[in-house]
């Protein structure tokens, strides 16, 4: 099954995995759609929820064994979340680092190898995590359906 991937920034036009991966052993980072995570407010006996986008970095040849892994590494996220929701100072707004650093095993864990270099969370949904996303170093892609599937 071949994923198609839109590219968000760094390149014009979609493109198949397979096409990027001709560029030498470069990083790509992969979006997922925006999801409600668990928050831990400070002072707050109940956890919220906020939308957050979650962006792991791959090798270039990974990017489609990550898509097609999608849903399994959304879980693993979401586990890891609930168990341990993200903190939030009302201030300071989200504490993300200790976050990103946690998901790392889980969401490698859930790929059954060691293919996700770093794990991204940005607050907010896909449109309104574009501008950090923009900031980030490599090429940003979501997975995309095959145009025979419905999305």
């Amino acid at each position: 099954m071949t994923a198609f991937l839109a590219l968000v920034s760094g390149f014009s036009g979609p493109a198949a995995a397979g096409e990027l991966a001709g560029i030498p052993s470069q990083s790509a980072l992969v979006q997922f759609r925006s999801f409600m995570a668990p928050i831990a407010r400070s002072g707050a006996k109940k956890p919220g929820l906020k939308a957050v986008t979650v962006i792991v970095e791959v090798g270039v040849s990974e990017a489609e064994n990550v898509c097609f892994h999608v849903p399994r590494i959304r879980d693993a996220v979401l586990i890891e979340l609930f168990r341990e929701p993200i903190s939030m100072d009302g201030h300071a707004g989200m504490d993300i680092q200790p976050v990103e650093a946690r998901l790392l095993d889980p969401v490698n864990r859930a790929l059954g190898n060691a293919a996700i270099r770093r794990v991204y969370v940005l607050p907010g949904t896909e449109q309104s995590a574009g501008a950090a996303a923009a900031r980030l170093p490599y090429p940003v892609m979501g997975c995309r359906p095959p145009k025979n599937r419905k999305a």
